[in-house]
């Protein structure tokens, strides 16, 4: 019998010292690495097809940065890396954008069959983004 996609990452759940068990860290830190190359990806098509400067190419290099500081904070968690070094406003940026596309990822969940490599993409990065967005939040109060 195989195993269904799905059940390859496990639910966000309490544990370690960072809240979350460390393969639900594991599964977010390689759902936020897939969807940064895909970021990067993008960011070079439309670096070859627009002028430099727009808003498209903006709005991409910012969701990068915050993507990247959302890897750092999800390795310190596991103990691969020291603590990014950012400060409040950073933080605050990267909280807002994280908590915008989880609510943009969710709205499109329902669009994909339960099941399909896409559905499971799309809910794995919901959840990437939730636990991002929970050692983030901590390091604000921290920071307070």
């Amino acid at each position: 019998m195989t195993k269904r996609a799905d059940s390859l990452c496990p639910p966000c759940g309490e544990g370690g010292a960072a809240g979350f068990t460390p393969a639900a860290l594991l599964c977010a830190q390689k759902a936020i690495a897939s969807t940064i190359r895909k970021d990067e990806k993008a960011l070079a098509t439309l670096g070859a097809k627009q002028p430099q400067g727009t808003a498209q190419q903006s709005r991409v290099a910012r969701q990068l940065r915050v993507l990247t500081l959302a890897a750092a904070f999800i390795g310190h968690a596991l103990g691969e890396s020291p603590r990014p070094a950012c400060t409040a406003p950073d933080l605050a940026e990267a909280a807002d954008l994280l908590s915008a596309l989880t609510r943009q990822v969710q709205s499109i969940l329902p669009k994909f069959k339960a099941g399909t490599p896409q559905h499971t993409l799309a809910r794995r990065r919901v959840q990437a983004f939730q636990i991002a967005q929970a050692l983030i939040g901590r390091a604000q109060t921290e920071a307070q």
